[in-house]
């Protein structure tokens, strides 16, 4: 069921906008060597992300 290899990474940064909200910013890297039965895999899938957070009490 498990990859051969798995690698991941990620930076990220975060800023508290007020006592309810934060925004985030970063970067993450993600790897899979995988192979069964034939099927192979070696892919790896990265890119910025952004979220916003916000807490309702």
């Amino acid at each position: 069921m498990g990859s051969d290899f798995t690698w991941g990474g990620m930076v990220d940064f975060s800023w508290r906008l007020s006592e309810r909200t934060s925004l985030e910013v970063g970067y993450r890297y993600l790897y899979v060597d995988y192979e069964k039965d034939g099927f192979v895999m070696d892919a790896y899938n990265d890119g910025i992300f952004i979220g916003l957070t916000w807490k309702v009490r």
